[in-house]
């Protein structure tokens, strides 16, 4: 819950922020409530996401700052800008997580898992591909890599190195005890997040950038 206190350290700090200006008598503002948990569910584990409330009744300054003028109100403040966007979209789980992912770059789901592009790039996996079939190597890739962060790469370098030292069928055997592992309930959420970016870059190995859509065939529902 964002006050006249700490809303310009939050929602102008420099992380992307959606902020619901309500009033707690709003019958539309109980409605959304549900689905507005859900939201803040879905991106708890992105550090760069806030999803915050502004109770319009007590912070009248700031709701006419904003403009606001009915309930529930909702204002995007996007990361590195001090002016905010109306958010016109829908009211679905889905049209908010759409919507976040679109604007601030994350690749949630609507169960805030990740989406299968997470931590895969398709120059990247263009590459990967054609190592693992044996038509470009690894000095190939650090060229490429030298237009990203290391973070970016660090797991495509190291699985080119286990296919040299393990040949490759470990892609496809690391990904399955990735897939399996991440299903476990007490794997904790930032550990399946990095689990899962592992698998999707493996992923990259086997398939090319050809089937990064979450719709497309999902190997690893295993």
């Amino acid at each position: 819950k964002l006050t006249s206190s700490n809303f310009d350290e939050i929602a102008l700090g420099g992380k992307n922020v959606l902020v619901e200006f309500y009033a707690p008598w709003c019958g539309h503002c109980k409605q959304l409530a549900p689905t507005y948990e859900q939201v803040a569910g879905a991106f708890e584990q992105e550090d760069s996401v806030v999803i915050a409330k502004v109770d319009a009744t007590e912070e009248g300054d700031l709701a006419s700052k904003y403009g606001v003028s009915g309930y529930p109100t909702l204002k995007y403040f996007p990361a590195g800008k001090k002016d905010a966007v109306d958010y016109k979209g829908g009211r679905s789980l889905k049209n908010f997580v759409d919507y976040i992912n679109d604007q601030a770059g994350t690749r949630r789901k609507e169960d805030g898992t990740l989406a299968r592009a997470a931590g895969r790039i398709p120059e990247l996996d263009t590459i990967a591909n054609d190592i693992y079939n044996d038509k470009k190597s690894l000095s190939d890739l650090q060229t490429a890599c030298k237009g990203y962060s290391t973070d970016e790469c660090k797991y495509y370098i190291k699985y080119t190195n286990k296919i040299s030292d393990k040949g490759k069928e470990y892609v496809t055997k690391e990904r399955d005890r990735l897939a399996k592992t991440s299903k476990s309930s007490s794997i904790k959420k930032d550990k399946r997040d990095n689990m899962i970016i592992r698998m999707n870059v493996l992923n990259g190995f086997l398939e090319g950038p050809e089937f990064m859509d979450d719709k497309s065939k999902d190997k690893e529902e295993l």
